[in-house]
């Protein structure tokens, strides 16, 4: 007659009672930062008064060096920084996209990544998005203050520090639309 060893017992016992747990736990992890939790909520406006250079360079998708000084030249900036591995990055990316389309002409949009040229290629192509993507070597100059990402920093066409916010946000909430819009009045 064959005997039960205990050890398998209590291992069969506490993957028994841990599986369902961390099952559970990991769907929600996965729904909520996917994109199927709750939405992302509008960012909280706080203006900024600095002034900020955009005099450094960043290359497009296609392989080009742009001066961000030059590309945006008379005209407010919203530049967001992200990475295609950061879920609140990829969360905030389709209000980004509609808040370009809504202001595409009347505001310069970077968003940028440190990754490399082919991997933004490849997720922009994923994704259908037409936002203009770039990526950066080494750190934006120090006047950009990037303390993680999402990072997104709206700069007035004469290179105010308009606003800044950390973290993943509803960027096509009316809020911003009509902040943008002020923006754009005032700087005529």
């Amino acid at each position: 007659m064959r005997f039960i060893d205990k050890k398998f017992i209590i291992g069969f016992a506490i993957g028994f009672i841990c599986f369902p747990i961390l099952f559970i736990g990991a769907t929600y992890v996965f729904l909520k930062f996917e994109g199927f939790g709750p939405g992302l909520n509008p960012p909280q406006i706080v203006p900024v008064e600095q002034t900020v250079s955009l005099d450094w360079d960043v290359q497009t998708l296609d392989g080009q060096t742009i001066n961000l000084k030059k590309k945006f030249e008379g005209k407010a900036v919203f530049l967001n920084f992200w990475a295609t591995w950061c879920p609140p990055c990829k969360k905030e990316m389709p209000s980004i996209e509609k808040l370009y389309a809504k202001f595409n002409g009347k505001v310069g949009f970077a968003c940028v990544s440190s990754e490399s040229i082919k991997e933004l290629q490849k997720f922009k192509d994923s994704k259908g998005y037409t936002m203009p993507i770039y990526s950066i070597e080494g750190t934006p100059p120090k006047d950009i203050h990037l303390k993680g990402i999402p990072m997104t920093y709206i700069i007035s066409d004469d290179r105010k520090l308009s606003f800044k916010h950390l973290g993943g946000a509803d960027w096509a909430h009316e809020s911003m639309i009509v902040f943008l819009e002020n923006l754009l009045n005032t700087d005529k």
